[in-house]
């Protein structure tokens, strides 16, 4: 089972600020595997066809790779 909540905005003209929570539960029979993560991402368009865009994820269980 996979959840995931976005909020993303225009915070200028070309910039772009967004925000997720995700997570990812696996009910296996040998064992059930919890992941979260919170994550961050920026993009700025440099013209109407490129954009530069960066991000982070931070893991929030010991499942989740750090």
């Amino acid at each position: 089972m996979v959840n995931l909540i976005n909020l993303s905005g225009t915070i200028a003209p070309r910039l772009t600020l967004a925000g997720e929570l995700w997570s990812n539960v696996n009910f296996d029979p040998a064992g059930t595997v919890r992941q979260a993560s919170a994550d961050a991402a920026i993009a700025y368009a440099l013209t109407n066809d490129m954009q530069l865009d960066a991000g982070a994820n931070f893991g929030l269980t010991r499942d989740t790779a750090d």
